[in-house]
């Protein structure tokens, strides 16, 4: 394979996002980076060029939402896939509808600025189907 995708993982837990960068980079198709600092994600993307951003919905410092928003309303950044990773189940679906499920006011996401969405825990093929589908290579 000559182009390997360049992928940016974007989870405030660190374990996962090492899982993911070697369940992606174990195909040899995927280069994937992870960015720590989400105070940082604009300047990271603007730098690293990624094809595909992954974004958990809920961190402690900086939520999905806000993230994806940023990205999407930037000349720089608004044409890159966005998949959108939760925990949650239909909880976080709901939200994309502009539904705010019980106990929950985060900002609501944009339908059209999500790609994929991407149900945690997930099995390695089903996070490689999911980014495939994302940039359209599946």
């Amino acid at each position: 394979m000559d182009k390997k995708y360049k992928v940016a993982i974007i989870d405030d837990v660190k374990d996962l996002c090492q899982l993911i960068k070697l369940n992606l980079e174990l195909t040899d198709e995927f280069n994937a980076i992870i960015i720590e600092d989400v105070n940082t994600v604009e300047e990271v993307c603007d730098n690293e060029k990624p094809d595909v951003v992954m974004v958990d919905f809920s961190m402690p410092l900086r939520d999905g939402p806000s993230i994806i928003d940023s990205l999407k309303t930037r000349d720089s950044t608004k044409n890159i896939p966005i998949i959108l990773m939760s925990g949650w189940g239909d909880r976080d679906c709901s939200k994309l509808k502009g539904e705010s499920p019980d106990g929950f006011t985060s900002a609501k996401i944009k339908e059209e600025y999500i790609a994929e969405y991407l149900e945690k825990p997930f099995q390695a093929d089903v996070l490689v189907s999911v980014v495939k589908k994302s940039l359209n290579i599946l």
